[in-house]
């Protein structure tokens, strides 16, 4: 059940950054630095998300403390952002990614166990 709730949240956070980086035209018509930094969050959150399916998938110390990092740090950026813009995608993307980090550090601790 866990793990179909991760696999879950990893392909959501995925779609959500694809759905960010593909409405880059819409919302800037002209290439620009904001454009740039608009479609580089969407890239981001689907790297994570990759990265989090490698986890899922492969689930080895190294790859698990690695997708911690990355989810660490992709919380401060959904948090900021969350603050910054207080919209709808910005709170899902904060929910998503800390079901992630949650998923990563379970997980840590789920392979540690089984390796005594």
């Amino acid at each position: 059940m866990l793990r179909t709730a991760d696999y879950v949240t990893t392909v959501c956070i995925v779609l959500l950054g694809t759905v960010h980086t593909t409405l880059t035209p819409l919302f800037y018509q002209d290439f620009s630095l904001g454009a740039l930094w608009f479609a580089g969050s969407g890239l981001a959150l689907i790297f994570a998300g990759f990265l989090n399916i490698i986890r899922i998938k492969i689930p080895e110390t190294m790859i698990i403390i690695f997708c911690i990092i990355v989810n660490l740090m992709m919380l401060i950026f959904c948090v900021v952002a969350a603050i910054l813009i207080r919209q709808f995608q910005a709170y899902t993307g904060l929910f998503l990614i800390m079901s992630a980090l949650l998923f990563s550090v379970k997980c840590l601790f789920r392979f540690k166990l089984s390796e005594r």
